[in-house]
């Protein structure tokens, strides 16, 4: 008996815990907010798609701009890309090997930049891994807003259903 292959989406609205705008080191340029793990492992989404909101600061220089990139663990969420440990914390490491998901233009002052839906697993070869985590760069140039309220970041995942 012929079925269609149709899209099932989990719930909307997932927030990512990433206190970007509680970020001591991270105020400055150069500087990003690792997000907590999202566990992957029992809903095994095969898309994810990420929404957000930043705000930038005052008189924004240099490449204007925050980059969100993609962490991924295929061991049960021990090791992530470029050895980040995911935990809605500080990071002053420049990402090596994390692959972006989004690079998100803020050229004026104290702006909130809506971004997304975007996929996520364009990042990872195509396939979302079992734990993925995000983190936040600050390439803005200056300090964004430091309001926790101003900046956010939820998912909704996809997987696939026969019917």
């Amino acid at each position: 008996m012929a079925g269609d292959i149709k899209n099932k989406y989990g719930t909307s609205n997932q927030t990512i815990t990433c206190t970007f705008g509680n970020n001591p080191t991270g105020t400055l340029s150069q500087h990003g907010r690792i997000s907590n793990a999202i566990d992957n492992s029992s809903n095994l989404f095969q898309e994810v798609f990420l929404q957000g909101k930043i705000k930038s600061g005052t008189s924004p220089s240099g490449n204007k701009q925050f980059v969100v990139y993609a962490l991924g663990s295929a061991d049960g969420g021990t090791t992530y890309t470029d050895n980040y440990t995911a935990g809605d914390a500080d990071s002053s490491a420049l990402p090596i090997n994390a692959r972006p998901i989004i690079t998100v233009s803020a050229p004026t002052s104290t702006t909130r930049y809506d971004f997304g839906p975007i996929a996520v697993s364009p990042a990872f070869g195509g396939e979302m891994p079992d734990h993925w985590a995000i983190f936040v760069f600050n390439d803005h140039g200056v300090t964004p807003s430091t309001t926790n309220g101003d900046h956010g970041f939820w998912y909704q995942g996809k997987l696939s259903q026969y019917t």
